[in-house]
């Protein structure tokens, strides 16, 4: 059957038991979306290395359905905070790593390493 964005775009807002709706329209049922939200289009995810990500990876998927993602996430070590939204042929980023924190940031055609602290960055352009 379609999907998710079927769903929303008939009414839901939750995860419905059936493709069709005529079940539970509360139901867990193939998952849990939000995890695809954090690690694929806000990109996060925490280094094996160090868990509770006292390091991380920060590498987005600019999905073309989405003009913004805005995303954050309570570390033990303090809020990690991730944006980034179409503006023309760019795309504008905007990354809050808590202090004593560091984080890879992976862009089309940028790549910063170790980055610690409240930044922007650009991607590079897209057709």
């Amino acid at each position: 059957f379609p999907g998710w964005g079927w769903q929303v775009e008939h009414g839901a807002t939750s995860l419905w038991e059936e493709w069709n709706g005529k079940k539970s329209r509360n139901h867990i049922m193939y998952g849990d979306i939000s995890a695809w939200m954090y690690q694929y289009a806000g990109g996060l995810r925490p280094m094996q290395e160090t868990p509770g990500f006292r390091t991380m990876v920060i590498q987005p998927c600019f999905v073309k359905q989405l003009q913004w993602v805005k995303m954050s996430h309570k570390s033990p070590y303090g809020e990690i905070r991730i944006e980034w939204k179409r503006t023309g042929k760019r795309i504008e980023c905007k990354f809050e790593i808590p202090k004593g924190c560091e984080a890879d940031i992976v862009l089309p055609g940028k790549t910063v390493r170790n980055a610690a602290g409240s930044f922007k960055l650009q991607a590079a352009s897209f057709k």
